[in-house]
């Protein structure tokens, strides 16, 4: 049973116990650049973004703060050495730090969290838009990779609202608190904040470069491994073990590089873009330092300086530096994740889909040569445009889990018709294997991944039987016996005929075991 951790309320509003309905995050319309997509995610639960940059900016403004106080409360403190000068600073500077704890814990529990909802949003998206998209004819590496990683990744932009406003919030607090103390150094100060920012808009780009390149290695070697995952058997059984293997070496020493190549050019730009604060630093410490030697400020003075100046300019390089990188990142998944949606056609009928739809009875499509098939291919996918017709590919997907989970996904097909669709494409070995019998409740044995504990000809037989159950009115299915022995596919076939009477049944194949049992045939050549 998990625990249940407290939950302070300044955030705990933002993750109620029931989830909210996460808003669709796909807009075509606006995504007219990668940037404008990463800037759209990025702002994405704006009532969080608020929320984010506000209680953090103050929580800088109050760290800014915090050593002006100490500063100050040393010569308060002890100018007469009194216990309640003491005290007094120092009631000051807990209650400071009570409440820009309070913020920042608020600030950095927003980010995660609304980093996590932009996360599952966009992969809700983009499987929404998957499903209901026509075939991508992208490898499936490539579309997992995209949705997994690059939406990680975009993600991640929330990162950009926390650290970075923090740091630039600090910066603005310290030019405005140092002011009466010395104009010089506020405006050293933000003459430092702004050459560092230059820095790291000039670092950007071959960031930006070298990381499209890297992701795109990245993807490859992962859809590579996918591919070769789910053709293992393939694979083997044509004796290229080895030419995969190396294959595979070299897109992986491939990625590996551009990883290499990635981390070399990002620690020397940040070195070039660190040294630029770095040397504010020195100079506004320095300058303050002259000046208490002149007893231009005092003591408390160059205290609340020497506190405030290294960590804002260095810090603030290090945060610009941080938005650079991951904004270059983000943008390139963003990116990426245009062109996964742009390759994602919705499935919208127009007047070049138009097709003849099937009559009833049991019609064959017999392809004859590559261009007839071809021709069978064109009229499934128009067909497939229809929301009230049900087209199934030829490649066979079986799922993780028991039959029933294969068979009736959404459980409301009922057992009754399970066990028909079961009957119909001979599945009883499959039943009885998986420890379910003639009658009785359904195996709840797993078939284990990617139905790897089944044969080719029993999967074939179980996506069959998923087809059946749906009772669809119109029915498209192509060559679906492949791989089954001449008996089996005759029985199927003559079963199928007889379940789906009344009904329009496609089926795309040359077998004579289906053309035997057909109410019409047409021959495509």
């Amino acid at each position: 049973m998990p625990r249940n951790y407290r939950r302070m309320p300044t955030w705990a509003w933002f993750v109620p116990e029931v989830p909210p309905q996460e808003p669709g995050l796909i807009d075509d319309a606006r995504w007219t650049s990668n940037g404008r997509a990463a800037w759209a995610l990025l702002m994405s639960h704006p009532v969080a973004v608020v929320v984010i940059v506000s209680t953090l900016a103050v929580n800088a403004f109050i760290g800014a703060m915090s050593s002006i106080v100490i500063g100050r409360g040393v010569e308060f403190a002890f100018g007469e050495g009194s216990a309640t000068r003491v005290l007094i600073p120092c009631a000051v500077i807990a209650g400071l730090l009570f409440v820009g704890w309070v913020l920042e814990a608020t600030g950095d529990a927003m980010t995660d969290v609304a980093q996590a909802r932009t996360v599952h949003a966009l992969r809700l998206s983009l499987t929404e838009r998957l499903l209901h998209s026509r075939e991508s004819g992208l490898a499936p590496g490539h579309v997992l990779n995209t949705v997994d990683e690059d939406s990680n990744q975009v993600g991640e932009l929330k990162q950009l609202i926390n650290f970075p406003v923090m740091m630039v919030g600090m910066l603005i607090g310290a030019v405005v608190l140092l002011a009466p103390t010395s104009l010089v150094i506020s405006l050293l100060l933000v003459l430092g904040g702004v050459c560092t920012a230059l820095a790291s808009v000039f670092t950007a780009r071959p960031i930006s470069r070298i990381s499209a390149k890297r992701r795109a290695a990245e993807s490859d070697t992962v859809s590579m491994a996918t591919d070769y995952a789910q053709g293992s058997r393939v694979v083997k059984g044509l004796g290229a073990v080895a030419a995969t293997e190396t294959r595979f070496r070299e897109a992986t020493d491939t990625a590996l590089g551009f990883m290499l190549t990635d981390a070399r050019i990002t620690a020397t730009l940040t070195f070039v873009r660190q040294l630029v604060p770095s040397v504010f630093t020195v100079g506004v410490v320095a300058y303050a330092a002259m000046l208490a030697w002149n007893d231009e400020i005092g003591e408390g003075e160059l205290i609340s300086v020497t506190l405030l100046a290294p960590p804002v300019l260095t810090v603030t390089g290090h945060s610009l530096g941080f938005l650079t990188e991951f904004w270059a990142r983000g943008t390139t998944s963003a990116g990426r994740i245009r062109t996964l949606v742009g390759a994602l056609r919705p499935r919208i009928a127009d007047a070049d889909d138009a097709v003849v739809r099937p009559g009833p009875g049991l019609t064959i499509w017999s392809p004859h040569t590559s261009a007839g098939q071809h021709d069978a291919a064109r009229r499934a996918q128009r067909l497939s445009t229809h929301d009230d017709i049900l087209v199934l590919p030829h490649a066979v997907n079986i799922f993780e889990g028991t039959l029933a989970d294969n068979i009736d996904p959404l459980g409301t097909a009922g057992e009754a018709r399970v066990r028909e669709a079961l009957d119909v494409a001979a599945c009883g070995d499959i039943v009885r294997r998986l420890g379910g019998g003639e009658a009785g409740p359904l195996p709840r044995g797993e078939i284990g991944e990617a139905g790897l504990n089944l044969s080719g000809g029993q999967r074939q037989r179980v996506a069959l039987a998923r087809a059946l159950a749906t009772g669809a009115e119109t029915l498209v299915l192509d060559d679906p016996t492949t791989g089954l022995d001449a008996v089996t596919a005759d029985d199927v076939a003559r079963a199928v005929a007889s379940y789906r009477k009344g009904t329009s049944t496609v089926i795309i194949t040359s077998s004579r075991a289906w053309i035997a049992v057909a109410d019409s045939v047409e021959e495509l050549r």
